[in-house]
């Protein structure tokens, strides 16, 4: 499409980052050298998305976009992602933004959620997680987990923002009431903080 152009793109599967986007559609415009998809829908391991992404033509490569959804199925993106180290169950809902440009590199913001009834998480993905430098302090919490399996939770709350210049990240899971009696009072949510992305990233990247 040339500047003033109108169109639509379509896409049987987008790959970005490792993620897959499958039946991929929006409405398609040029102006002033700028692309915007102004409204992108997909699917998203068994769940579905939608949102815009607006990026700039030529050599000086910029990128806005705002996507949200939900259903989508964690079993499934943790197998075909693949992601090492664990397994985790649970209907994701989420909401992103993310924007990148020369001057001012990229920044990130958004929120994750898994609604009730929840799922559960491998514990063998959750030391994974409490390997990180400044989680679990005081050892109650790899105490509790040694003798188990698995946790099951009944929310999951996280959120992603970058902070000074580095994307981090804040997780929340709240045990199922059944739970409860097997762990300390201490442990009756799991809270890891302040996680970097990149740390995360090698950690489950890792054969």
């Amino acid at each position: 499409m040339t500047t003033g152009e109108s169109g639509e793109m379509t896409a049987d599967v987008v790959s970005l980052y490792g993620v897959t986007l499958r039946a991929v559609r929006s409405p398609a415009r040029v102006i002033a050298g700028m692309v915007n998809l102004s409204d992108l829908r997909y699917d998203l391991y068994g769940g579905k998305g939608s949102g815009w992404i607006e990026a700039s033509l030529g050599d000086a490569v910029a990128l806005r976009t705002r996507l949200e959804g939900d259903r989508v199925d964690l079993d499934r993106l943790v197998r075909e992602y693949p992601i090492q180290g664990g397994t985790i169950t649970g209907r994701l809902r989420y909401t992103i933004g993310f924007r990148y440009s020369p001057a001012q590199g990229s920044e990130v913001g958004g929120t994750m959620a898994v609604g009730e009834p929840g799922g559960t998480v491998s514990i063998s993905f959750l030391r994974r997680l409490l390997s990180y430098a400044e989680t679990d302090p005081t050892g109650i919490l790899r105490q509790t987990l040694a003798n188990l399996s698995e946790f099951p939770y009944r929310t999951l709350d996280l959120d992603v923002r970058t902070v000074g210049g580095a994307a981090r990240l804040n997780l929340k899971l709240v045990g199922k009431g059944s739970f409860f009696g097997l762990l300390p009072p201490k442990v009756r949510e799991i809270n890891i903080k302040n996680l970097p992305l990149d740390f995360l990233v090698r950690t489950f990247s890792q054969g």
